[in-house]
Order: structure tokens, then C-alpha cells, then sequence
């Protein structure tokens, strides 16, 4: 699994792409059942407020709607709609 260290190794991101955009898929033991359905533990959410705070913007994918096939179409169009608002931004990073 390859993940990013972040804060000297504190954190771990799972995916960082251009202009500080984090992208982090969630699995079951980061949520706990609630009355209301999932809900992130607090080691979680504190995690995203860091990150946010150190500036990444944060894509969180929680495990129900990540595909459970390994195919990097299936990751991709999981991913799609949840990056598209940011896609212009990322988009300037890379060298096409």
C-alpha cells in the first residue's frame, strides 16, 4: 500500500495530487454505526481538520462508495465525481 507522509510522518495520505489536494478512502474502521447511519470516529475527523488546516484540500471517500473491484476504471469513476469542482485546479499541475 503506498501511502504519503505528511507532518513528519504523523499522517499518512493515501493519494496527493497537484495544489495540495489529499485524497483519502476511508475504510470501516473509520466510522462507527450511528442511530443515523455511519459516522467518522473522532481520530478521523480530527485527522481531516488537520490536513485541511495544513492547507490540502481534502477529498474524503468513504468505504461504501469505493469499488470493490481493483480496476482503475472502476477507481476512476468512483473518483470522478467527487473531484470534478476541483479538476480545473489539479489540471493546472500537470505537464499534458
Amino acid at each position: 500500500r503506498n501511502e504519503f507522509p505528511v507532518y513528519g510522518g504523523v499522517f499518512h495520505i493515501d493519494l496527493v495530487l497537484p495544489h495540495a489536494t489529499a485524497i483519502e478512502v476511508d475504510g470501516p474502521t473509520h466510522y462507527a454505526v450511528a442511530p443515523m447511519g455511519r459516522e467518522p470516529l473522532g481520530a478521523t475527523v480530527m485527522k481531516r481538520r488537520q490536513l485541511v488546516g495544513a492547507g490540502y484540500q481534502l477529498v474524503s471517500v468513504p468505504y461504501w462508495l469505493w469499488p470493490k473491484e481493483s480496476s482503475v476504471a472502476a477507481k476512476l469513476a468512483a473518483l470522478h465525481p467527487l473531484l470534478a469542482p476541483l479538476l480545473p485546479a489539479i489540471q493546472d499541475g500537470f505537464d499534458f
